[in-house]
């Protein structure tokens, strides 16, 4: 881990509340973490966490996708489809860092499950990263659609600093959708309210093919 106009918007359904519940387990760091976790004073934040009554709407007819994000992320749009990446928000300096990146909308091989894609991408992703740890995964369901999620960790190869990562796969009219957050293992509670309704207000919307010039 980016259709709009003409056609009804397709049905939404919001993730389970179960999700809130996952994440914030997962985000919770040790107790000897906790002493390191940033703190800020920003008026986009209150309370440690970040402000979810302040965010804008993304709306993309090429991808077929439409999202909200907080008004304080950095929305940076692919230019290159081929690349896979088709939008990422990013967390300006002076906050806990966030990406948060949707990828996808390739073709799967048609006879390959949800489960199948994600014990794939998982094998590929332990044998690319370095210091890879699954934490949790499991099925769930995002906008209508089958998806899993999982939370892993890593490290960065650069620095060798670790890494976590809440990840959800999606499969939608037999095309992969990805949806990655990452920042540090300490900050991850920090931005559960964002990350939740962020996802919750995840949705597929008609395709509308941009017109040939």
């Amino acid at each position: 881990m980016q259709k709009l106009t003409l056609w009804r918007l397709l049905s939404f359904t919001i993730v389970p509340m179960f999700l809130l519940l996952i994440l914030t387990v997962l985000s919770m760091p040790s107790a000897k973490a906790q002493e390191n976790t940033t703190n800020i004073t920003n008026p986009t934040f209150a309370n440690g966490n970040a402000n979810t009554s302040n965010f804008l709407n993304y709306t993309s007819s090429s991808y077929g996708l439409k999202i909200q994000y907080p008004s304080y992320l950095i929305k940076v749009e692919s230019q290159n489809q081929s690349s896979g990446d088709l939008v990422k928000f990013i967390s300006p300096r002076g906050t806990p860092p966030l990406e948060v990146r949707i990828s996808g909308g390739h073709q799967v091989p048609q006879n390959m499950s949800l489960e199948q894609w994600d014990n794939e991408t998982t094998k590929r992703l332990s044998q690319s990263l370095e210091n890879f740890s699954l934490i949790g995964s499991n099925s769930t369901t995002i906008a209508g659609s089958p998806a899993h999620w999982r939370v892993y960790t890593a490290k960065l190869p650069s620095s060798g600093v670790e890494i976590k990562f809440i990840q959800f796969l999606i499969i939608k009219d037999n095309k992969e959708y990805i949806i990655t957050a990452n920042t540090f293992p300490t900050d991850v509670s920090f931005y559960v309210p964002t990350l939740h309704k962020m996802i919750n207000s995840f949705a597929f919307i008609p395709i509308v093919p941009n017109p040939a010039h």
